[in-house]
């Protein structure tokens, strides 16, 4: 017994010390456990400088200065995607922290279905070693199609598939548009638009451009519009409230898509880096996983 406390005081000792002496401390957070697949998956990081002097993270000829370590249930170790795992440097204060966000899916494959463990790690040069957090564990899954609608890309002639699709998270129903090329095996967004309510399917329209319309309910007279594009725009969002009517989309005489009742709520503006990193995403669209 007397040994046994002795090893365990011992260990705690030797892992207080390792933290005293950490030159750099890394966190990791994400939003939630569960991800659908091709959904961004936001890494948020924080960096703390306890190295006494400013610094500044930067690549090296064969390191990056950040790096995630990403296994699979199977215990393999899938390689980041080429060209898509540099990140910009960043300089540090003495016993300053830096926090930012970082789009997993865009960087590293995690999008076929299972779980993964996923850890951040920091190179700090001074010591020509990195630091890393502790590990963090996600599941990735699929949603069900409520919608899908094959249109074509105006500017080009080329198709693109859209769907709408219900995901269960942990305590509610989401849906989620996804926009893909499936003959060029590419995924240019899939985002999250709102709550999925059991008063039936949204109301969908779509515009000249083929741009998508959607109308949902998310709670007692309140609903949300959203607008999606072909290339994986940012989806553009706006509140409206039932009042004397009901808001629902109305086709105006040429064609495009209008708002009839309801009441606008005052638009909202994102703040964080994390909405302002996941806003867009055509500039990286995500390959399917080959056959």
């Amino acid at each position: 017994m007397v040994s046994r406390r002795f090893l365990v005081c011992l260990l705690s000792l030797l892992a207080l010390s390792q933290q005293l002496h950490a030159q750099l401390k890394v966190d990791l957070k994400l939003s939630r456990r569960l991800f659908m697949a091709y959904e961004p998956v936001m890494a948020s990081i924080a960096i703390t400088n306890y190295s006494g002097r400013d610094i500044t993270l930067e690549n090296s000829d064969d390191q990056n200065w950040l790096k995630f370590e990403i296994t699979n249930s199977d215990g393999t170790l899938p390689p980041p995607r080429t060209g898509k795992s540099k990140f910009e440097p960043r300089r540090l204060g003495a016993g300053e922290t830096c926090n930012f966000a970082v789009n997993l899916v865009t960087s590293y494959p995690i999008t076929e279905f299972g779980s993964y463990r996923i850890r951040a790690s920091i190179y700090f040069p001074a010591m020509a070693k990195y630091f890393s957090s502790p590990l963090k564990n996600i599941e990735i899954s699929e949603g069900k199609v409520v919608w899908e609608q094959t249109l074509g890309v105006p500017e080009t002639g080329s198709q693109r598939q859209v769907s709408l699709l219900s995901f269960r998270n942990a305590d509610e129903s989401d849906l989620y548009v996804r926009v893909e090329d499936r003959e060029a095996g590419v995924v240019y967004e899939t985002q999250k638009v709102g709550k999925m309510v059991t008063q039936g399917l949204p109301q969908i329209e779509v515009d000249p451009n083929n741009n998508l319309h959607i109308m949902q309910i998310v709670s007692p007279k309140t609903y949300l519009y959203s607008r999606v594009g072909l290339n994986g725009e940012a989806i553009l969002h706006g509140t409206y409230y039932e009042t004397k009517s009901r808001p629902r989309l109305a086709r105006l005489p040429n064609g495009n898509i209008g708002i009839a009742g309801g009441q606008a709520a005052a638009p909202e503006v994102p703040k964080d880096e994390a909405t302002a990193a996941r806003a867009k995403i055509s500039d990286r669209p995500v390959e399917l996983p080959k056959e």
